[in-house]
């Protein structure tokens, strides 16, 4: 009797540990890749080298494009820009339209990738989201770095871009679009023609 009661507390202890090392985050990832409205694409990173090899994909031809940049260093920026980013979903009619959020850097990172989904799922950002290396090699030359008078250096980082349905990048971005007031109009009006 007193051999069974211990197994059993064992038993018991035992199933409390293994609960309590998956984490709550872990749980809130399997959720997101339930959600069919949030695509996280695995691409051959030693294939997509530029946004062009990106966009030559069979998923993105044919349609406009309009991809948010980097996405992993920007959560702040995020979170103010997803209602403009929604309203543009809504107004343009998604589903002729690639949502395209990319992230740089995480293929070697498990709990930042994990991280990343996570945000990406509770902003409710519908689209492809896309890992990309850290070799990328188109990210890094579309910033611009000033330097002024004093030379000080201030970086330009591109926010967004926008790509014709023929998957020629027609625009970068530098802007938010929750601090401009023009640049949700002007994106729609690029992505509908």
């Amino acid at each position: 009797m007193k051999k069974n009661l211990i197994r059993i507390l064992a038993v018991i202890v035992s199933i409390f540990a293994f609960s309590r090392s998956l984490s709550f985050d872990y749980w809130k990832y399997k959720l997101f890749i339930k959600n069919d409205e949030i695509v996280f694409l695995e691409v051959d990173q030693d294939k997509i080298k530029t946004y062009q090899d990106l966009l030559n994909m069979k998923e993105f031809k044919g349609r406009p494009c309009l991809i948010c940049v980097n996405t992993r260093f920007s959560y702040d920026f995020l979170q103010e820009e997803t209602p403009h980013i929604l309203k543009l979903h809504k107004n343009l009619n998604s589903s002729n339209i690639n949502f395209i959020y990319t992230a740089i850097g995480l293929e070697d990172n498990t709990h930042d990738k994990m991280e990343w989904f996570i945000k990406m799922n509770e902003l409710g950002l519908k689209g492809v989201h896309i890992s990309l290396s850290d070799e990328f090699e188109e990210y890094f030359p579309l910033i611009i770095i000033k330097k002024d008078s004093a030379n000080s250096e201030s970086w330009n980082i591109p926010k967004y871009l926008i790509v014709d349905k023929n998957g020629v990048k027609t625009d970068t971005i530098y802007n938010f679009i929750s601090k401009t007031n023009y640049l949700s109009e002007a994106i729609e009006n690029k992505l509908k023609n």
